[in-house]
C-alpha cells in the first residue's frame, strides 16, 4: 500500500505537468492538504506499530486517517459535482476529472494502509 501511495503522488505530479495545468481550481489545495495529513498519519502509525501493545497514538492515527479519508470523500464529491456543473470547457473537465480521481485514489490508499496495520494489531492481540 505504501508503494501505491507513493506511486499515486508521483503520478499526480506527472498529471499536473502532462495535462499542462497552469491554474489550480478551488479547493484543490485543501484536497492536497488532506493527503499530506493522511500520509503523515500513515507514517506515524508505521512508527508506532512495533510497540502497538503500549502505543498511546497508534489507534488515534488509524482513526485520524479514516476520518480524513471520509472528509476527503465528501470533498471529492463536491469538487467533481462543481466541475461538471460549473465548467464549460470539455478539455478542462477531462483534465480535472483525472486529477480529482487521482487525489481520491491516493487518499483511499492511505486508508487501506492504516486498515492493514489495524488488522495486524487485531490479529496479534
Amino acid at each position: 500500500r505504501l508503494d501505491d501511495i507513493l506511486d499515486g503522488i508521483m503520478g499526480l505530479t506527472y498529471l499536473f505537468e502532462n495535462l499542462v495545468i497552469t491554474k489550480i481550481r478551488p479547493e484543490t489545495n485543501l484536497f492536497a492538504e488532506m493527503i499530506v495529513q493522511a500520509t503523515q498519519g500513515v507514517e506515524t502509525a508505521l512508527k508506532e506499530f512495533p510497540k502497538f501493545k503500549n502505543s498511546k497514538t497508534l489507534r488515534q492515527m488509524i482513526n485520524d486517517v479514516n476520518t480524513i479519508e471520509s472528509e476527503a470523500d465528501l470533498l471529492y464529491s463536491k469538487m467533481k459535482k462543481a466541475l461538471f456543473t460549473d465548467e464549460k470547457e470539455v478539455l478542462e473537465i477531462i483534465k480535472w476529472k483525472d486529477i480529482y480521481d487521482r487525489f481520491e485514489s491516493i487518499i483511499n490508499d492511505t486508508e487501506s494502509a492504516v486498515d492493514i496495520i489495524d488488522g495486524m494489531v487485531i490479529k496479534n492481540t
